[in-house]
């Protein structure tokens, strides 16, 4: 046998043992993607066990699907596991450091958990990345009125209005901070909007109006008075 025909014969190995690899390497990725599709369909019906099992099978599969480390942990929280839902999130910013939507969901369980620094921290993170994330804004601002920052939070509900007009739940957070900060008349008119823009929340906005008027009065008695 020639030595050219030896090293076509091992070129011609390495080319099958090279090509049968990235044909069990897609496989792979294919039926990570299955699983994580399948997980996807059962936690919208409400399957969460169900889910989580197709997450978890999805990422032993592929152990860089971010999306099925997120999903998971939004299940996880769901059904209470906390921590675990940490986890899930974090790993999933870890894999894709680009991925607004688990910096966005580990701050909601950050809020939820007490732990409002870091919450603070990753919205701020999640409005770096996508300076267009309205629910962001909004959840910054319910995290600085938590720590007393009431003009911080004023300043986030209004980004979120600028970026989202028909944001009833910024109208309503804003509404909130204006009459802790006893500026009645903006608040009213930020319950006006919300009574205007959102049916299911006029009622309780249309109480905050009554509330209002009730301390602007009062306010509006006592200079008289004076």
């Amino acid at each position: 046998m020639e030595r050219n025909d030896i090293g076509l014969k091992k070129r011609n190995k390495f080319c099958r043992s090279f090509l049968l690899i990235w044909v069990v390497i897609c496989l792979a990725c294919y039926s990570s993607i299955n699983f994580y599709n399948r997980g996807v369909e059962k936690q919208e019906r409400g399957d969460l066990d169900g889910a989580i099992a197709d997450y978890t099978n999805a990422i032993k599969l592929d152990p860089q699907n971010a999306d099925a480390y997120n999903n998971r942990g939004l299940a996880r929280q769901k059904k209470g596991d906390l921590q675990a839902a940490m986890s899930d999130f974090t790993k999933a910013t870890e894999i894709n450091p680009q991925m607004t939507r688990s910096f966005h969901n580990r701050g909601d369980l950050k809020q939820l958990m007490g732990n409002l620094e870091g919450a603070l921290a990753d919205y701020s993170h999640t409005i770096e990345l996508d300076p267009d994330h309205f629910n962001a804004y909004n959840n910054r601002g319910n995290v600085k009125a938590e720590l007393d920052d009431l003009s911080g939070a004023i300043s986030d509900y209004t980004k979120a209005i600028e970026l989202k007009p028909d944001f009833s739940a910024a109208y309503y957070n804003r509404g909130i901070a204006w009459a802790e900060k006893e500026q009645f008349e903006q608040a009213i008119k930020d319950f006006e909007k919300v009574a205007q823009l959102d049916p299911d929340k006029r009622a309780e906005a249309e109480k905050q109006i009554e509330v209002c008027r009730t301390k602007l009065k009062k306010e509006h008695d006592q200079e008289n008075a004076g």
